[in-house]
């Protein structure tokens, strides 16, 4: 199975435009990550990017050199989280009180404010559950039972019982059951929630893995240098597959 940076890749190279990505809420782990939000939006011309935060200087050029067609959204971190936990659990909302007064909410309109039904002058906002078609990650590790250890990135595990599928790569297979091991039971997402996994050493590069190695800074430089301009940034793009594939 490929790595979801190269899932993403086919993705890109098969087109088209109704695509919604949420990128980057997991530090470090999940992909789109920086890379795949340039390709996304040069490539696909991705429809819509919902974020809390605009990873590194490439992509934020790009929205504003010309690819107004891709919109991207604003989200909070708890926001998504909120979202994804009403996903998790089958309801088509959460409730989040924090929002209220904010920018943010004053340009969300699928966001609803409205009365808490338990309280007086009580308004609370209303978040529309988000259901991922598909979650891709990078992991530490898995056993032959489909079973996928995170360790304390919690919110993978609210990832994988949000979307209809997952699929997962890791850096090692673990003989044995992750389940049957008191010390890694804890942090594991068992294979129910699990639509597929593959060994894939380094396959979060050029991003770093927690506790296994390091982001590839020169990489990552190498990148935030070509995408001072629109044609360095297509450049560096075009290098970076032919990087990849040898």
């Amino acid at each position: 199975m490929p790595t979801p940076a190269q899932v993403r890749d086919r993705v890109v190279r098969r087109g088209g435009e109704a695509l919604d990505d949420l990128g980057s809420w997991v530090r470090r782990q999940v992909h789109s990550g920086p890379l795949g939000w340039a390709k996304l939006l040069w490539r696909l011309k991705a429809k819509r990017i919902s974020s809390f935060r605009v990873p590194l200087l490439g992509v934020r050029r790009q929205v504003r050199g010309g690819y107004e067609g891709a919109r991207i959204v604003y989200h909070m971190y708890s926001a998504i989280h909120a979202a994804l936990q009403a996903a998790e659990k089958g309801v088509p909302f959460l409730p989040l009180r924090g929002l209220i007064g904010s920018d943010v909410l004053a340009n969300r309109p699928d966001w609803r404010v409205t009365d808490n039904p338990f309280a007086n002058h009580d308004p609370i906002v209303l978040l529309p559950a988000i259901t991922p078609d598909v979650t891709l990650f990078h992991a530490p590790m898995a056993d032959r039972d489909g079973n996928v250890w995170i360790g304390r990135r919690r919110e993978l595990m609210t990832m994988a019982h949000a979307a209809r599928k997952t699929l997962v790569t890791v850096e090692e297979m673990h003989d044995g059951s992750l389940l049957d091991d008191e010390r890694l039971a804890a942090g594991t997402i068992p294979a129910l929630y699990v639509s597929a996994v593959a060994e894939s050493r380094r396959g979060a590069w050029p991003l770093g893995l927690d506790g296994r190695y390091e982001a590839d800074t020169a990489e990552l430089e190498r990148y935030v240098r070509a995408a001072a301009s629109v044609d360095g940034f297509r450049r560096y793009l075009r290098d970076h597959d032919a990087r990849r594939a040898a």
